[in-house]
């Protein structure tokens, strides 16, 4: 029986610490903000798209209202964005060609993760 409390109290342990992230909705504008029109996202997401088939360099914007909408975060906004970068696996890891930007509106910054 001791076995099994310590094994859930581990388990339990991981899953609260767990970090929070949105999941990816595009691979090239994810404006959960929701700051970004129609028009605008669609240039964005043909000059994105073009980016990759010219370039061969996968980018993505991102826009969220704050860190704090998402429990688990690491201590530093550039860890988020570097951590989400890592989740949502932007780029091809042995080309290093990903790029994230990470527009915060409560911060009222912008991060690069690469």
């Amino acid at each position: 029986m001791r076995i099994v409390l310590t094994l859930l109290m581990a388990c339990w342990t991981s899953i609260a610490v767990a970090q929070s992230f949105p999941e990816a909705r595009s691979p090239f504008v994810n404006d959960f903000a929701e700051i970004i029109d129609d028009q605008t996202e669609a240039r964005i997401t043909e000059q994105l798209r073009n980016l990759r088939t010219d370039k061969g360099v996968e980018m993505t914007v991102v826009t969220i209202n704050s860190f704090a909408d998402y429990e688990g975060t690491p201590q530093t906004r550039r860890e988020f964005t570097t951590a989400l970068f890592n989740h949502w696996g932007v780029g091809d890891a042995e080309k290093n060609n990903g790029i994230l930007m990470l527009i915060s509106l409560a911060e009222r910054d912008v991060f690069i993760g690469l």
